[in-house]
Order: structure tokens, then sequence, then C-alpha cells
């Protein structure tokens, strides 16, 4: 974000994330109808044990060791571990005897933890029985002299399982990942640290495998085509025959959704040319329709865009995904870059075999000249691989952003819809943005690695709340704009070493938090801010766009923060676009080093300015 945008989009974030009225709903929690994202086939993975990141821009290396006062935290957690573990098998007691919710549901009262040695006394038990559904269960948990501590569990629950010691001496496990005992039985509490750790058949069932419907031909010139299995005879007898016949049905009985999100990739891939004379001119398209009455139609991109909604709906507002996983920042309605990336990790011609997942981290349209063919390729990836492509919420993807044609101009995402679509492109603006308050606001890979759009909330230490699980019970649609908490993930930036001494914890602003030079109501988040919510999470590091650093990479708070940025050239600047991959407990940079004859400042030592 410029100066002017600051005074202006900024403002009006400001406006409402502010003190004006501001309906602040960081600091509660409602009571959520369970859901289970790790249900089988949904692409949501259940969390492992926590694994060690580091950053590197090639090649990855081995882990650094621990240092002392990591050990000495560990130390000192174990040594509380049995009395921690005495009181939440208490926790599951209490549960039990009042049939709790989740025992009603998945038929499972509480079991305990158990089996762990403990170098301090922790004294006390704790008892309780509950009847469910499917079943009965009843836990016991004791602390003794010498640290022994002792859990039975009795029913269709099992226990959440600690991390086995490597040490030759049988030195206490790790702490488990959440120390809030008093956090609410949600995922991501402490209470299950698999988050439905109940012994229902989705969590202890193994997982399912199922023959693809199609055949994936490798053409000349490496470009992938999809064929229905039942053409193809790969049967060896009869029952097989049969059974790929059943398979292929459900290939032939394709949505409408999916038929139009194909129609869709394939005009931009045959149609949406590029421009030769383009070289990154600010608001000059880089691609053009020939002939121009081939683009997209409103009515496919209608139909794709709902049955996007039908998908969103039924993902978290907290995402969970395994490596490897892409992240990329801000497009910022830069289509060449982003055919760039897809071209170079597979998902340009060979989207339904790609093996990665792909993050996005939100702010999709304004400023660049593509903002619908941008949104149109993303949503209809979206709705052909679900499993493979995440996207997640920007500021940029609010009506009042993205319809702000006073600030952004052409760049604007109205400004553009009207242009292309003169009859119908307010209604498709309205659609597309219908379909954005719908995104989810965050992610988490493997446990460590927290993804947003723009970083930590101040309700984390304003009201001491848990972050994952607030983000989590967020409900959708949301308005960013009438939510405090929301409007600080969507908004915030991390302090820079001379922020930390002159705004964290000034002018009224929480402990870690201070006011940002964006403009009024916006925060930045300080290294205390940090170091809370990564104690809090056991996340080691935080991806998040927003700002637009000049080689698309900036590296902050001991390289635990790492803004990516994913459009380069942006708004006439020479910066550079960026992504990470995430993959093999490293965190891979990945520069994309496009060239320009445009004359482009040089990059200054300031931190990154700025951006959306």
């Amino acid at each position: 974000m410029n100066n002017s945008e600051a005074n202006n989009g900024g403002s009006k974030g400001a406006t409402s994330g502010g003190s004006n009225g501001v309906e602040t709903t960081g600091g509660t929690t409602t009571e959520q109808e369970m859901w289970d994202p790790y249900e089988a086939d949904e692409g949501y993975d259940e969390p492992d044990e926590p694994t060690d990141y580091q950053v590197v821009y090639t090649t990855p290396s081995q882990q650094q060791p621990q240092s002392l006062a990591q050990q000495q935290r560990q130390q000192q957690a174990a040594s509380q571990g049995g009395l921690m573990m005495q009181q939440q098998t208490q926790q599951h007691a209490i549960m039990g005897a009042s049939g709790h919710p989740l025992q009603q549901q998945m038929g499972s009262s509480s079991g305990s933890y158990g089996a762990a040695t403990r170098a301090n006394m922790a004294m006390g038990t704790g008892t309780g029985t509950g009847t469910g559904v499917m079943g009965m269960g009843m836990g016991t948990g004791t602390g003794m002299t010498m640290g022994m501590g002792m859990g039975m569990q009795i029913g269709g629950g099992r226990s959440p399982e600690y991390p086995r010691s490597s040490s030759p001496l049988g030195s206490p496990p790790s702490p488990p990942r959440f120390v809030n005992a008093s956090s609410p039985a949600i995922m991501g509490s402490p209470t299950s640290m698999c988050n439905c750790r109940c012994g229902c058949q989705a969590c202890s069932a193994p997982p399912t495998y199922q023959l693809s419907p199609r055949v994936a031909e490798l053409l000349p010139g490496g470009a992938v085509q999809l064929r229905p299995l039942a053409e193809k005879t790969l049967a060896s007898s009869v029952a097989s025959l049969a059974m790929i016949d059943r398979v292929s049905s459900t290939a032939r009985a394709e949505t409408p959704g999916k038929i139009a999100a194909r129609e869709i990739i394939a005009k931009l891939h045959t149609k949406f040319v590029e421009v030769s004379s383009y070289n990154y001119e600010q608001f000059h398209p880089s691609h053009r329709w020939e002939p121009p009455t081939e683009c997209i139609t409103v009515q496919q991109l209608i139909v794709v865009i709902e049955e996007t909604i039908a998908i969103l709906q039924n993902e978290p507002t907290l995402l969970r995904q395994k490596p490897p996983v892409y992240v990329l920042g801000d497009l910022h309605g830069n289509y060449k870059d982003l055919v760039c990336f897809a071209k170079a990790f597979g998902l340009w011609d060979h989207f339904e075999i790609v093996p990665a997942k792909f993050l996005l981290l939100g702010d999709y349209v304004d400023r660049g000249p593509h903002s619908i063919e941008t949104i149109a390729l993303l949503f209809a990836l979206k709705v052909l691989i679900p499993t493979k492509i995440f996207l997640l919420r920007g500021n940029h993807e609010s009506k009042e952003i993205n319809g702000d044609t006073h600030t952004y101009k052409e760049g604007s995402l109205l400004w553009q819809c009207q242009v292309a679509y003169p009859e119908q492109g307010e209604l498709l603006w309205k659609k597309m943005n219908k379909c954005f308050r719908y995104l989810p606001i965050a992610s988490v890979i493997d446990n460590r690695i927290f993804c947003v759009h723009a970083g930590i909330p101040r309700a984390l230490t304003q009201n001491n709340i848990n972050l994952l699980n607030e983000i989590l019970a967020t409900p959708r649609p949301v308005k960013v704009l009438q939510s405090q908490f929301v409007f600080d993930l969507l908004w915030a930036d991390p302090a820079t070493e001379d922020d930390e001494r002159k705004l964290i914890g000034k002018n009224l602003f929480p402990r870690g938090f201070g006011a940002n030079p964006r403009g009024t109501g916006t925060c930045l988040f300080g290294k205390l801010a940090v170091k809370i919510f990564f104690e809090q999470s056991g996340c080691s590091h935080i991806i998040r766009a927003h700002q637009y650093p000049h080689d698309g990479i900036q590296l902050a708070k001991m390289a635990t923060t790492v803004t990516v940025f994913s459009s380069s050239h942006y708004c006439g600047n020479g910066n550079k676009a960026a992504s990470v991959l995430v993959h093999n407990n490293t965190l891979e940079l990945i520069i994309s080093n496009t060239e320009s004859a445009v004359t482009i400042p040089p990059p200054s030592s300031t931190p990154p300015p700025n951006s959306s």
C-alpha cells in the first residue's frame, strides 16, 4: 500500500477495524457444531508429531541442535507433565460424568493419559464415566511418588499418544503441543491432540484407497490428456472390467461446475495469449483475448463461483495440510506471474496428477491488469482439484476494498468487471465477493507452520485467547470490517526493530502489539506476540504475505516470520516474485527472476513497504 492507499483504502479498514463501533469477536468463542476436517477423502491431513523446520534458499540442510533455553523449557514442561496429565484426566472425568456433547456424538467418554514416567511427584486422581451413542467410556488417572503415572481406558475411545523418548536413560517424553488445560474440547485443544481422539471410525480406521476413474496420458511436448478409465483395455478379468465400469461412471457424472471449470481453463490455455511487447509496464495488459469474442462468459464464471462456494462451505476456517506444500503470496491480478509459477510447479498442464498441494495467502485481485482471469483460473482449479489447491482470504477479498474505484481506478476488480462485461459486470463482482466471504482465514502446515495473509491479531494478548482455536471457531461468511479479530489477521504487519522500541506496547495497545503506520485501526505485532503464539500453538514459523520485499522474500523475528510476495513489478516497482516450498523439514525459498527493460527504482535498505 502506498501513502494514498493508507489514507483511503487503509483508512476504510481503520474506521471499521478501529474504535468506531467495531464488534470485537476475537475475545469470545461461541459454541459451534463439531466438524471433523480430517474425514477421509476430504483433503485434510491429521496432524502428526511436531517437526522442527528451518529456512533455506536452495537445498535442505541438517536440523540445528536444541538451544540450552529450549532444553530447559522442555525439562520444565516435562517435570510438570504428571500433574498436567492428572488435571486433564480430571477434566475428562467431568466431561464424561456430565454427558458432554462430544461423548454423546462419538460414543466415548474419556480416557486417561497413560504410561508415562516423571521425575517429580504429582498427587491426585480423577475418574469419570459417560454414555454415548456408540458405547460407554471410563477413565482414571493417578500420579504417584517417583513420577509413575498410570492410566486406563475402557470403551470406544483411545488416549492421545505422547512422543516416545529416544533417550537410552528413559528421560521424560516431550510435553503435549497444547498446554492450555482450560481450552474447550474442540479441534486443536489439549484434550484432543489429534483433534478427534475418540476412537470413532474416522480416527481409528486405516485409510481407504480407490481406483481413479481416469487415465492420464502424457502427450508429446509434456501435455497431459485425461481419458475415462473405461476407454482403456486394462482389465484382466470380467470382474475387474465390471469394477472399472462402476468407477468410470463417476467420471462421466461431472457437475456443471467442473464442466465450466474445464472450459475456462481450456480458453485460458488457448485463447488468452501473451502480449509480445509487454514489459511489465504498470496497468498495461500482459495478455489479450484472441479473438475478443472468445473470452470467458459471465455464465461460466458464475457456475464455477457457485460450486466454489459449495466446496468452501465444507472447509474449516483453519485449514491443516501436510507437506509438500507450495505457498504463494499476493498476486494482485498478475496473471503472467501466476502462470509462471503454475508452469514451474506442474499446475498448468499437469494439475490433475500433481503430487504437491498449493496454498495461496490471498489478495488475488486489484492493482494488476487481470484480476478476472487470475481469480477465474484459481476458482476453476479449486473446483477440479479441491484437495490440492487451497485459497485463503486476503484484505482485498472484501467489497469495501476491491470495489473502491476511486483509490484503485482501473486496477480495481469492480472497474475491470464493468469494463469486461458492461451489462453484467456488477453482478459478477457481487458473486465474486459472495464467494470471498467463505474463504478460510488461516492454515497450519505440519503442525508447525502458521500461514495467514497478514499476521497475529491483538486479541492474542488483549483477551488471552487460544489463537488457533479462535480461528477455527470463527463462523463464515464473515465481513472483515465487522470483526476486529479477522481484520487484524488480514491487515497486521510485523514490527521492525525500530518499531519495537518506539511503538510496541504504546498508545493503549496490548503487550506485544503497537500502532501500524499503515493507518488508524491496523496494528503491528512484535517479538513478544510471536513468542507467546509459538509457545501456545507449538508452531515454529509464520508465513505471511501483505507486503512486497524487493526480492519477494523478507525474513523477520529471528527468521521465524517469512513474508512472501508472488507478484513481480508491483505497481511499477522492481520487486521480484517469490514462493515458499514446505517439505523435508525445510522452508525452501523460490524467487522468480523476471527481467524488465523498464526503468525501475533501485532497491532500498528499508523494510518491506506496505502493499495491500
